[in-house]
């Protein structure tokens, strides 16, 4: 009968000295490592503020691991465990002769590319036919090695060994990355490379995530008219289809978007109308030809208004 060592949990002051073999003698799962202070919890805290500037509210959590990767399904990312401490980092070096993403700029790259993993799970992205005709099928089986191509232009340069070209997932994950660098140059780097493309449909994906409210909210492209007079709420144009729905106090209606809450909000898509009452009839005359006139649920007529009839009156 075989006895199992009991699990000691051991804080970094108590295994920090170790030498290398003792070191090697202790399970992962007995090292308590730092979570919320240290170089890998930084350069996180760095990401997310690189993510918010871009109005991208996702916060990717992350865990030690053995090995860098971001499962399916999940929009996290696991960190190898060696990066949490200065002593394990001299441990890889001294095995592995590298320590991967063991300065900052290389750990901030790494993590770049893998919070783009981290979207393409949250949302859905690599689901979607425009994601694939972009970048490929995401089905594609991984390759255990691949042969890069380096005079291609069709990927993006971020991590080393031309990793775009491995896999679509890959190649999105490493074009969200050069995406994401704050006072990136790419549409100038890239003005002459196919792979500007990739980077043009990345803008346009993270623009529409961006721009997705949190539960609640709908915003609308527009808000309707204020009437003219004296400036108060009720010149404001208030929402009137779908029902439930409200303006926000401090934002009121809009001449680009108009943000709007209540319960009829959630169940908004991108595309649906939302139709607005005015308060006055003035400021719909004056910019379309006609009105339809609805009675219950129908409409019952169409007239045209003074502009419709070739009138101004300023």
């Amino acid at each position: 009968m075989t006895g199992q060592r009991p699990k000691r949990l051991r804080r970094a002051a108590s295994w920090s000295k170790l030498d290398d073999e003792a070191l090697l003698d202790l399970r992962l799962d007995e090292l308590v490592l730092p979570r919320t202070t240290g170089f890998v919890p930084d350069h996180m805290q760095k990401l997310y503020r690189e993510l918010r500037s871009r109005g991208i509210r996702l916060r990717p959590h992350f865990w030690y691991a053995e090995e860098w990767f971001s499962p399916d399904g999940v929009p996290g990312i696991a960190v190898p465990f060696y990066l949490a401490h200065p002593r394990l980092q001299r441990l890889e070096r001294h095995l592995m002769q590298q320590v991967e993403g063991g300065n900052s700029l290389w750990l901030t790259r790494i993590l770049r590319h893998e919070a783009g993993h981290a979207i393409d799970t949250a949302w859905g992205l690599s689901q979607r036919p425009d994601w694939r005709r972009v970048f490929g099928s995401p089905r594609e089986r991984y390759p255990s090695d691949y042969r890069p191509r380096p005079a291609s232009r069709r990927h993006v340069l971020h991590l080393g060994h031309w990793y775009a070209q491995s896999h679509p997932t890959e190649d999105f994950a490493e074009t969200f990355a050069v995406w994401l660098q704050p006072r990136a140059r790419w549409r100038r780097e890239y003005a002459d490379w196919p792979a500007l493309r990739k980077l043009e449909f990345v803008d346009g994906l993270m623009a529409e995530i961006a721009r997705q409210p949190r539960p609640g909210v709908h915003t609308c492209l527009g808000g309707g008219y204020v009437a003219s007079g004296s400036a108060g709420p009720e010149k404001l144009p208030q929402p009137y289809l779908p029902e439930g729905c409200r303006l926000l106090v401090n934002e009121g209606a809009g001449e680009v978007q108009t943000p709007l809450l209540g319960d009829a909000a959630d169940g908004l898509k991108l595309g649906d109308n939302v139709y607005m009452r005015h308060s006055k009839a003035g400021e719909l005359c004056e910019r379309f030809n006609s009105l339809l006139l609805v009675e219950g649920d129908e409409i019952v007529d169409e007239v045209p208004t003074y502009r419709g009839e070739g009138q101004a009156f300023l």
